[in-house]
C-alpha cells in the first residue's frame, strides 16, 4: 500500500500507461498534480516502505519502492499537463512592456535551449515546429510601428543595459577611488539621469505607438502553444521512467491481488480523494466541473485496470485446463477458435475504425466552421484555426479560439464604454450592449447559422433517410445550444452585476467599468474553457467505456468458442464451473435438494427464520416484512433488479413450523438443504427465499465452465440453512444432458462436461449442452417452447447481465 501511493500522481492525471491504454481515452494532457507538497510526503512514504520492507524476502520485492524513489528524484515540479497557451494571452494589458522584451526572451529560450538536458531533449522525438519562426513574428511587431519607431526595442534594450552598468559603476566608485569619489559619483549620477530620461522617453513613445493588437495577440498565442508543446515533450521524457515503474507495479499488484482486494480498493479510494484535491486547484468552475475533472481519470483508470484483471483472470482461472489438455489438442482448439472468432475481430476493428473516422470527420468540420458573409464577398476565416497540422491540437485550438472570442468582446465593450464620455452609467450600458452583440455575432443561436456545417435536409414522408440523417445533426445542435445559452446567461448576469456596481459608485469613472469588464470576461473565458474540457472528458470517458465493453464482449466470445471446441467431443473432460472449488467428496455432509413430484413444497422450520421474496406467499405462518434489507451490500444491483432486495421473514415459534409453498403455472418451487461450509450456486431470477443463517456471496470467474453457462459471475449461498428456488417449468435433478441456459442451480464442486454438435461452424447457430457428473447435484428446468437454447449470436446478448 505504501508503494502504491507513489503511483497516485500519475494515476489521477491520466498519464499512467497501465490505466490510459483503452481506445478512445483522451490523447491530450489536461490535469496536473503539484509535487511541492507531494514530494516530502513521498519521501516519508519511501522511508516508511523501507522500514516495513526490510525483513521481506526475496529482496527483489524492494523494486516496488522504485516509483516512490523516482517520484522523489525526478527533476519535475508537477506530474501531468504543463501550463496552457493562455498565460501569455491573459497578461494585464495595462502593464505591458512596449518593447515586448519578455516575449523576445521566451522566444530565444525556445529557439536555443540552454543546458545539456534541454539540448538532448530537443533532439528526441517527436519533432516540434521550429520556434525560430517566432522571431520573424516578433520582428514584425517592430516593423508595424512608424518608421521613426522601428528599432526602438533594440535601443530600449541597450539603454536598459547602460542603466545597469552605470548603476554598478556608481555603487563601486567609493570603494575604487575614495579620494575622487564625489566628482565621479556626480558624473555617474548625471549620466544615469540622462540615460534614464532617454529610456523613459523612448518607452512612452513606443507605448503611444503600439503595434496592432491582433498581431500582438497572434504572437502571444503561438508563443504559448510552443511553450506548451516543449513543456509537454520535456515532461513525457522526464516522467517516462517513473511512469514505467508505476505501470509495472500496478500490473503486478492487479495480477497478484485482483481489483477487489482491500489494498487495491484503498488505493483507488485514496486516489479519488487526491484527484478531488488536485482538481480543486485546477478548475475554477462549480461542482459539476470539479466532479468531472476528479472522477473521469479515476473511473477510466479503474476501468482499464478491470479490463487488465479480466484478461489476467481468463488465463489464471483456466490454468488447470491448460495443463491437463494435451498440447496438440489445445493448439488445434485455439486455432479453430481464432478462425471462428474472426467475425468478432472484424466487427471490433470496424467499430474502432468507425469511431476514429467519425471523430476525425467531426474535428475536420470544426476546423471548417466560419461566420457567414454576404454573397460575393470572400469567405471569412475559420473560427477554429489549426495551430499545427502535424499533431492533434484540438483542445489547445479550442482554448485559443475561446480566448480570442472574449478578447474581442472585451475590446468592443471597452471601445463602446469609452465612447460614452464621462457618464459611467451610460458607459456601462453601452459596454453591456456591445459585449452581448459581439458574443451573439460569434456564438450564433444554432450551428446551422455557420458556414461549413452540414445542412438539415427536408424531412418528407417519401424520404425517410433524410429524417434519419437529421437526427445526429439535431443532437449536435442541442448539445451546442445548451452550453451556449448557459454561458450567455452567465455573461449577461455578470455584466448586469458590473452595471449595478457602477451605478452604486457613479463617481468611480469609466475606468472601473473597463476593469470590471476585463475581470468578468476573463472569468467567463475560463469557465467556457472548463466546459469545453468537460465535454471532451465526458466524450473520452464514454468512448473508453464503449471500448471496454467491446473488448469484454470479444474476449468473452472467444472463451465461449474455445470452451465449446475444446470439450465438445471429449467425454472425459469434466470441470468445475468456477476455479478453486472444493471437491464434493471432502464435504462432511452432502447437500440435499428437494424437488417435489407434486405441486406443493413442504419446509420444516425448526429454528431461526426464513426470508422470502415478497412476491411469494407461504402457507403456515404470517409473514413480517423487513424494513431493512438483509446483507444489504451483497449483490445489491442484481437483487434490486429481480425484486428480492427487501424480503419478508417468517420466524420459527416455540414449536417447529411446517410451511407450504404451492406451485402455480410458471412457478415451481424446490429447496436446497445446505450444511455448514457447503455452497450452492443459484440464479437471482430463480430466487425465492433462504434461511437467515445463509450467507450470500458472488464469485467472479472467467473459467471456461462459467463462460459456458453464460455468466462471468456466480451467486452462491453458503450454509447452514435452506435455499428456496423456483423454476418457470418443471424442475428436475436428473443427471442428463441439458441446454446450459436451463441450469438454475448446482452444488459448488460439481463437475460438468460440455457437449456440442460435431459441426464447428454451427457454434453460431446451435446451443451446447452440459452434463452433471456424479456425485454432483444440479437442478434444471424443462425446456419451454422456443426457449430450449440458442447459438452464439443470442448468447452474446446476455454477456453483460449482472
Amino acid at each position: 500500500m505504501l508503494c502504491l501511493l507513489g503511483v497516485v500522481p500519475a494515476f489521477v492525471t491520466g498519464t499512467l500507461p497501465a490505466t490510459s491504454w483503452l481506445p478512445g481515452t483522451e490523447g491530450f494532457r489536461w490535469a496536473w498534480f503539484d509535487l511541492s507538497l507531494a514530494r516530502p510526503l513521498s519521501l516519508a512514504l519511501l522511508l516508511a516502505a523501507s522500514v516495513v520492507g526490510w525483513p521481506l524476502r526475496p529482496r527483489w520485492l524492494w523494486l516496488a519502492m522504485l516509483p516512490l524513489l523516482l517520484l522523489v528524484l525526478t527533476p519535475i515540479s508537477r506530474v501531468g499537463a504543463a501550463d496552457g497557451p493562455l498565460h501569455w494571452i491573459e497578461r494585464d494589458r495595462g502593464a505591458e512592456d512596449p518593447a515586448f522584451e519578455a516575449e523576445r526572451t521566451a522566444i530565444e529560450r525556445l529557439a536555443a535551449p540552454a543546458g545539456r538536458v534541454e539540448r538532448a531533449l530537443a533532439r528526441l522525438p517527436p519533432a516540434l515546429p521550429d520556434a525560430a519562426a517566432l522571431r520573424s513574428q516578433w520582428q514584425a511587431l517592430d516593423a508595424a510601428r512608424p518608421d521613426r519607431m522601428q528599432g526602438g526595442g533594440a535601443r530600449l534594450r541597450q539603454l536598459s543595459v547602460d542603466l545597469a552598468q552605470l548603476q554598478a559603476a556608481f555603487d563601486q566608485a567609493p570603494r575604487a577611488q575614495a579620494s575622487a569619489a564625489d566628482p565621479q559619483r556626480k558624473e555617474l549620477a548625471a549620466r544615469y539621469a540622462q540615460a534614464f530620461a532617454d529610456h523613459e522617453r523612448l518607452r512612452r513613445l513606443m507605448a503611444g505607438h503600439p503595434p496592432p493588437a491582433a498581431q500582438v495577440w497572434a504572437l502571444r498565442a503561438q508563443l504559448g502553444l510552443h511553450e506548451l508543446w516543449h513543456a509537454d515533450k520535456r515532461a513525457r521524457w522526464l516522467e517516462a521512467p517513473y511512469q514505467l515503474a508505476g505501470s509495472l507495479l500496478v500490473l503486478a499488484v492487479i495480477g497478484a491481488l485482483g481489483v477487489g482486494h482491500r489494498v487495491v480498493l484503498a488505493f483507488v479510494g485514496l486516489a479519488l480523494l487526491a484527484s478531488f484535491v488536485s482538481a480543486a486547484g485546477c478548475t475554477g468552475g462549480g461542482w459539476v466541473a470539479l466532479a468531472i475533472a476528479a472522477l473521469q481519470p479515476v473511473l477510466v483508470g479503474a476501468l482499464a485496470l478491470l479490463m487488465l484483471r479480466l484478461l489476467a483472470r481468463a488465463w489464471l482461472d483456466n490454468r488447470e485446463i491448460w495443463r491437463s489438455t494435451p498440447a496438440p489438442a489445445l493448439r488445434r482448439a485455439l486455432l479453430w477458435s481464432l478462425l471462428l472468432w474472426s467475425p468478432f475481430a472484424l466487427v471490433l476493428g470496424a467499430n474502432f475504425w468507425a469511431g476514429r473516422t467519425i471523430g476525425q470527420a467531426v474535428e475536420q468540420t470544426l476546423y471548417r466552421i466560419s461566420l457567414p458573409v454576404p454573397e460575393g464577398q470572400p469567405p471569412a476565416p475559420a473560427l477554429l484555426r489549426d495551430s499545427d497540422d502535424t499533431r492533434p491540437t484540438l483542445r489547445e485550438d479550442l482554448h485559443v479560439a475561446v480566448a480570442r472570442l472574449y478578447a474581442d468582446i472585451e475590446d468592443k465593450g471597452i471601445g463602446a464604454a469609452r465612447g460614452a464620455g464621462g457618464n459611467t452609467a451610460a458607459a456601462a450600458q453601452r459596454m453591456k450592449k456591445a459585449s452581448m452583440e459581439a458574443f451573439d455575432d460569434v456564438l450564433r443561436d444554432s450551428i446551422f447559422q455557420y458556414d461549413g456545417v452540414p445542412r438539415r435536409r427536408a424531412c418528407l414522408l417519401w424520404d425517410p433517410l433524410a429524417c434519419i440523417a437529421n437526427i445526429p445533426l439535431d443532437m449536435a445542435n442541442a448539445a451546442y445550444q445548451g452550453p451556449r445559452n448557459r454561458i450567455r446567461a452567465d455573461l449577461e448576469a455578470r455584466l448586469e452585476a458590473a452595471i449595478a456596481d457602477a451605478r452604486q459608485a457613479a463617481d468611480a469613472g469609466s475606468a472601473s467599468v473597463e476593469a470590471a469588464l476585463r475581470s468578468q470576461a476573463a472569468q467567463v473565458s475560463k469557465l467556457t474553457r472548463e466546459q469545453i474540457d468537460d465535454l471532451l472528458l465526458v466524450s473520452a470517458g464514454v468512448s473508453a467505456l464503449g471500448s471496454a465493453t467491446l473488448l469484454f464482449v470479444a474476449a468473452r466470445a472467444f472463451l465461449l468458442m474455445l470452451a465449446r471446441l475444446l470439450f465438445a467431443q471429449n467425454k472425459d473432460a469434466f470441470m468445475t464451473i468456477t476455479p478453486r472449488e472444493r471437491s464434493l467428496p471432502t464435504q462432511a455432509r452432502p447437500v440435499r435438494v428437494d424437488v417435489p413430484e407434486g405441486d406443493e413444497l413442504h419446509l420444516h422450520l425448526e429454528r431461526g427464520r426464513l426470508l422470502m421474496k415478497p412476491a411469494f406467499d407461504v402457507d403456515g405462518a404470517a409473514p413480517n416484512t423487513l424494513w431493512l434489507p438483509p446483507q444489504p451490500w451483497r449483490a445489491a444491483l442484481a437483487r434490486i433488479r429481480h425484486g428480492c432486495y427487501f424480503l419478508k421473514e417468517i420466524e420459527a415459534g416455540d414449536e417447529p413450523r411446517t410451511l407450504t409453498l404451492k406451485s402455480t403455472p410458471g412457478t415451481n418451487f424446490f429447496c436446497w438443504d445446505i450444511p455448514e461450509d457447503a455452497e450452492v450456486a443459484f440464479r437471482w431470477d430463480r430466487f425465492a427465499g433462504m434461511s437467515g443463517s445463509v450467507r450470500l456471496r458472488r464469485v467472479f470467474s472467467f473459467k471456461l465452465g462459467t463462460v459456458v453457462l453464460g455468466h462471468v459471475s456466480v451467486a452462491t449461498a453458503r450454509g447452514p440453512g435452506l435455499l428456496v428456488q423456483h423454476a418457470y417449468t418443471r424442475a428436475s435433478a436428473q443427471r442428463t444432458s441439458v441446454a446450459q441456459a436451463r441450469v438454475v442451480g448446482w452444488v459448488m464442486g460439481t463437475l460438468f462436461r460440455v457437449e456440442s454438435g460435431k459441426s464447428k461452424k454451427n457454434v453460431y447457430v446451435d446451443h451446447c449442452h452440459v452434463v452433471c457428473a456424479e456425485p454432483g447435484v444440479a437442478v434444471h428446468e424443462a425446456a419451454r417452447e422456443g426457449r430450449g437454447g440458442h447459438g452464439l449470436w443470442r448468447e452474446l446478448l446476455g454477456l453483460l447481465r449482472p
